[in-house]
């Protein structure tokens, strides 16, 4: 551990050292879930390298990254993580046409593993997070000089609004992207979901239900009160309540989301 320590002094010391990134998301992806120690490692080398690479570097291992949240889904300590290294490589693409995109594959989750996902304790089919969540990965945003986040937020709505998803996946998570700003993220949420069929994606029961999920919070998991997911905030709930009343499901749906 002594000399595991040194070695760590001096690759963060020197930013001349380049670590193999490829090589350590392999390990990373290839990880077993006892191997923990071996993956926390696998987490702190991969932000170095990162960190010491260029913005086509950063696109061109977004999809291993997507890959490695799929795996590390409920692992949350490590998917937040994993989660805050994909920023700069959003920032990136936002100003590509989508032609020469990387591969985003694996955002197009099929319904089998969605299933599985949704079944899995610490994740939940929700367009928001709990304050523990929120925390870890603030934290880690705001220490990277890097990201901006009105340049990150913007990014996320441009690839949101991209055809990797459909219309009825987005408007959840563009929700809370135009109640919170700031103006310039607001505007661009804004465009987004006039270009949206709300007739169509407010008949969509799923989406509703997720509607619902982000007005009402989550109390019921059993999880920790901080781990939990909470109710929107007001500016958000102004923002929801115009949809859910124009929704003809949402009067059907509503019993049970209370429950």
């Amino acid at each position: 551990m002594e000399v595991l320590t040194h070695l760590n002094r001096r690759i963060k010391s020197n930013l001349m050292i380049m670590l193999p990134l490829k090589d350590i998301l392999h390990y990373l992806l290839s990880s077993t879930q006892k191997n923990i120690l071996g993956t926390n490692f696998a987490i702190v080398y991969l932000k170095i390298a990162l960190d010491r690479v260029d913005a086509k570097d950063h696109i061109a291992v977004l999809p291993n990254l997507l890959d490695g949240l799929l795996k590390y889904i409920n692992e949350r300590k490590i998917f937040d993580q994993l989660i805050v290294l994909t920023a700069r490589a959003w920032i990136s693409i936002a100003d590509l046409n989508q032609q020469i995109w990387p591969s985003l594959e694996p955002l197009k989750i099929n319904n089998e593993k969605r299933n599985v996902a949704i079944m899995l304790d610490s994740f939940c089919d929700h367009a928001c997070m709990s304050k523990n969540g929120f925390l870890r990965i603030a934290k880690n945003v705001l220490n990277d000089p890097k990201v901006g986040i009105t340049a990150l937020k913007l990014s996320v709505i441009k690839v949101l609004s991209s055809m990797v998803f459909a219309e009825a996946e987005i408007l959840p998570l563009l929700v809370g992207a135009v109640a919170l700003g700031p103006g310039e993220v607001e505007l661009a949420g804004d465009v987004t979901m006039r270009k949206i069929d709300l007739e169509k994606v407010l008949r969509n029961k799923d989406t509703v239900n997720s509607l619902f999920n982000l007005y009402l919070g989550l109390s019921h998991q059993k999880l920790e009160e901080s781990d939990k997911v909470l109710p929107a905030t007001i500016p958000i709930k102004l923002k929801l309540m115009p949809l859910l009343m124009k929704s003809p499901v949402a009067v059907q749906t509503f019993p049970y989301n209370i429950r």
